[in-house]
């Protein structure tokens, strides 16, 4: 989502903290538009994206700043390169036998931007109440986030602290 006209928010255990283009090249060590890519190739269990088996991030980093993209890497290797001037013959293996894994995760890690929904007529019919967040984070099973939101003593009644949860969390 990085652009140079969008700034993501990251919540972090340190605190919160504005992703720019240059943020997310130091952070994940691609640019934006590989972290689709990197997602594929590497998985991101918090997503439900498995990536591919024994492909980490400083591997996938070194594929993609090699060859570009994922696509381009399969092209790579439908040529017959040999990716072993990029990765040793193990690595290698492993890109090649996980294609079509790489190919699910690569579908997983899509953004829809296409949907046909009219932003302006979007409402919302009343603003939830902290009863029906602390009901819906129970139901979710998300008892942790719960009690780091304030659990049955909220800060402020009614406001959700992300800030402060996210503090307690990291302790």
């Amino acid at each position: 989502l990085c652009s140079p006209k969008v700034t993501v928010w990251l919540f972090r255990p340190g605190g919160p903290e504005a992703v720019s283009v240059a943020g997310c090249r130091r952070i994940m060590g691609v640019e934006p538009r590989q972290i689709r890519d990197y997602k594929a190739l590497v998985g991101d269990t918090s997503d439900g994206i498995p990536g591919i088996e024994g492909i980490g991030p400083k591997t996938a980093v070194k594929l993609l700043s090699y060859y570009g993209s994922l696509t381009s890497l399969y092209q790579h290797v439908d040529a017959g390169d040999d990716l072993r001037a990029a990765l040793s013959a193990a690595f290698a293996t492993k890109i090649i036998n996980g294609r079509e894994q790489a190919r699910l995760s690569w579908q997983l890690a899509g953004l829809v931007a296409n949907l046909p929904i009219d932003v302006a007529t979007l409402t919302v019919p009343e603003r939830p109440t902290w009863e029906h967040h602390e009901a819906a984070l129970t139901e979710l099973g998300l008892q942790g986030l719960r009690k780091a939101l304030g659990g049955d003593a909220p800060v402020v009644k009614g406001q959700l602290d992300l800030d402060l949860a996210f503090r307690q969390m990291a302790r």
